[in-house]
């Protein structure tokens, strides 16, 4: 009885506790948190460089961080318990108000939801693609290109376009902070230290010179991201409540932000031992690889297996390629994605392989052949549509609601009022091709472009809900205007008097190259986590949008600051001279456009013909799984392949063997039991690899040589 009475009145005071505001103190931690993630990001990621960790999903920053706030959280209650106990009662008293001032658990999750959001805006695909892809053509010119050409089209309001703004973005500026007395202070030191060389490297900013810039661009971006929440917060109800998706990838985030509560199983997560041991799995395996890095002779998996070197002889030659990457954070969450997508992925993969040596042998020998990314365009092309369609008639009252045409449709358990998240979602389509146009992008390029774009959109965010898998590249990379090249060929593009036109068209090339849907798959499922576990979701939806702003607005001002103070030249690189990948990326978009300048491209028959392959298939696997439930092809599956033809066919077909095996032998059962374990070798994994970052802080020679990166 007394059992039961204390349980229900924890969830009394829980459930209090979540219908509060949102305090003041989490969304302080938060943001001081969010920065010194930042600086951790640009040493780890763009300095030495020793890791990826932003890029993972959820952000390893964000996971590390919770674990942190959770500690601190426990530590400080004991020792406010152990004030208390003593005698004296100014001592309990104080005590007691220093329990009351502690983080409630309302808070810390508050302060990671905020965090897988906004640690997630200085990872690889955000702005760190964007600036370089606004400076390259002011800069590398040379005879051999038409950058100097490209240049002249670019406005003033979007970048600097030339002088020493320009230069010093990528050689970096002749000036040095010397320390200060805080690098004495025992201990902490060095920390307070190079907060301060970090805060004071915004000096090297020419600001007079981009203040107009980082305006336009946060805004422009801002509503980008807010209009992408607000189009997936359309299809909310369709996906949860019709479909009954499991956003399998909240599930990770909602066990970790219980705090050791049970979660429905008959143990609390981290009181499971299959937990334990699943986490302890990942963490040996990382722990292996690390070892070898300080001693070549331990053995060790590393991170994948080059099984193309055994091909050698013609047409098998083909496949040299080919590789079994282990990747654990597909092998521990891909235990909840369904059986005929783990499926699909690991047939369509191999398939995309053994058709080469089949062409080789009938003599077919097209550069690229089979172009599965180009595949992969058609196949996302036609999802986007088919779950727009799906959603048809959600999409409909959701309108009617909009224009107050249908006042009996509820919305009051959304995120956004339905009102909000239409006009928003319209709006926002608006501003993202209006902006280009306004500034010299021929309306039906940009239209053309953000079409693509949003149906890509679509079919990432229903995806990643269905699977779940953390998979920030879960789209055909740099495909969004190839599309429209390959269909229309480059000449109406750069057609006389169009050159501005397709120059400014190429600089947007980071919404090709970016996690910007993964970034608003992570908004979807936060709601999803604040939801389940008991916060708002108006409120969630608030951290979120909160999130969104200071975590863009930060990491464009930590960009800059690092850009002119390191150098773009050597950022991201061990010796480069030329950029980091980001760079790189764009040079090559910068560098084909230059090419189509010269001499015009026709239609891609090869790219035309691989992206309607795409789109048929992908259409008859939707057709055929609509009739038949039991087909054991998906088209997700398909798609998901195409995008990663090499990486993921290893992890799906071992989880896909081992749920076969688990179901056949002790049912649904045993698949619940062990689904705490694999969730956690996902969490040891990313929790190693964070650790393992942090220790490149301090040796980062050593953490260079076992680099991990996510898809």
């Amino acid at each position: 009885m007394t059992t039961n009475t204390t349980v229900a009145t924890q969830t009394v005071e829980t459930n209090e506790q979540f219908q509060r505001p949102i305090t003041a103190r989490a969304l302080l931690v938060a943001v001081i948190v969010t920065i010194a993630v930042l600086a951790w990001v640009e040493y780890s990621e763009l300095v030495t460089p020793t890791s990826q960790m932003s890029e993972s999903t959820p952000p390893i920053p964000a996971i590390l961080a919770l674990g942190a706030v959770w500690a601190l959280v426990w530590l400080w209650r004991k020792a406010m318990q152990a004030v208390e106990q003593v005698p004296l009662s100014t001592l309990a008293a104080l005590g007691r108000l220093g329990r009351r001032l502690g983080l409630k658990r309302a808070e810390v999750l508050v302060v990671y939801l905020f965090l897988i959001v906004s640690c997630a805006m200085p990872s690889v695909g955000v702005v760190r693609l964007i600036l370089p892809c606004l400076m390259e053509l002011q800069y590398f010119q040379e005879p051999s290109n038409n950058f100097a050409q490209m240049s002249k089209q670019i406005p003033h309001t979007w970048a600097p376009l030339e002088g020493e703004p320009v230069r010093t973005f990528w050689e970096g500026v002749d000036r040095s902070v010397p320390p200060s007395a805080a690098a004495k202070v025992p201990l902490i030191g060095p920390v307070l230290e190079g907060l301060r060389q970090f805060f004071a490297q915004t000096s090297a900013v020419p600001w007079r010179r981009w203040a107009t810039p980082f305006v336009l661009w946060n805004l422009y971006l801002m509503s980008y991201f807010a209009g992408s929440f607000c189009l997936v917060c359309l299809f909310r109800k369709k996906w949860v409540e019709d479909d009954h998706l499991a956003f399998p990838l909240a599930t990770m985030s909602i066990e970790m932000v219980r705090g050791g509560q049970p979660s429905g199983t008959d143990r609390a997560f981290f009181r499971n031992p299959v937990m334990w041991v699943g986490f302890g799995l990942a963490v040996l395996y990382n722990a292996t690889n690390m070892l070898k890095v300080f001693n070549p002779g331990l053995p060790a998996m590393g991170m994948f297996y080059p099984i193309g070197r055994l091909f050698t002889e013609f047409p098998w030659n083909r496949m040299a390629g080919l590789a079994a990457w282990y990747k654990p954070e597909i092998m521990g969450l891909g235990y909840l994605v369904p059986s005929e997508i783990l499926f699909s992925i690991m047939f369509f993969s191999l398939a995309q392989w053994f058709v080469r040596p089949l062409a080789a042998i009938a003599g077919y020998q097209a550069a690229g052949f089979p172009w599965p990314r180009t595949q992969a365009a058609g196949a996302l092309i036609v999802l986007g549509l088919f779950f727009t369609y799906q959603a048809r008639h959600r999409l409909v009252q959701i309108a009617r609601k909009a224009f107050g045409a249908a006042p009996e449709v509820n919305d009051s358990d959304e995120p956004l009022p339905y009102r909000l998240a239409f006009f928003g979602t319209l709006i926002s389509l608006v501003i993202l091709v209006a902006f280009p146009v306004a500034y010299g992008v021929d309306w039906w390029a940009a239209g053309g472009y953000f079409l693509v774009g949003t149906l890509f959109l679509i079919a990432y965010c229903r995806n990643r809900a269905e699977t779940g898998l953390p998979i920030v590249w879960g789209y055909p990379l740099l495909a969004q205007k190839d599309v429209l090249t390959d269909f229309l060929g480059s000449r109406p593009f750069i057609e006389p008097g169009r050159i501005k036109s397709f120059s400014l068209l190429s600089m947007l090339v980071f919404f090709e190259r970016g996690t910007y849907y993964a970034i608003t798959s992570t908004e979807q499922e936060a709601c999803i986590v604040g939801h389940t576990v008991g916060l708002t979701a108006r409120r969630t939806a608030k951290v979120v949008l909160i999130a969104m702003v200071i975590g863009f607005a930060s990491s464009m001002w930590m960009y800059l600051s690092s850009y002119y103070t390191w150098g773009g030249n050597i950022m991201e690189t061990v010796g480069g001279t030329q950029g980091g990948q980001r760079a790189q990326i764009a040079m090559r978009q910068f560098l084909k456009a230059s090419a189509w300048i010269d001499v015009p491209s026709p239609p891609n028959l090869n790219a035309i013909s691989a992206t309607l392959f795409g789109a048929v298939l992908t259409s008859a696997l939707v057709l055929t799984r609509y009739k038949l439930m039991r087909f054991p092809f998906h088209a997700v599956g398909y798609a998901l392949a195409c995008c990663h033809t090499n990486y993921m066919w290893f992890p799906a077909l071992v989880i896909f063997s081992v749920k076969t095996l688990v179901m056949r032998t002790g049912g649904m059962k045993l698949y619940r039991r062990l689904a705490p374990g694999f969730i956690a070798f996902t969490l040891g994994h990313f929790t190693s690899i964070g650790l393992w970052s942090f220790a490149g802080l301090y040796a980062g020679e050593y953490v260079q040589r076992y680099r991990v990166w996510f898809l």
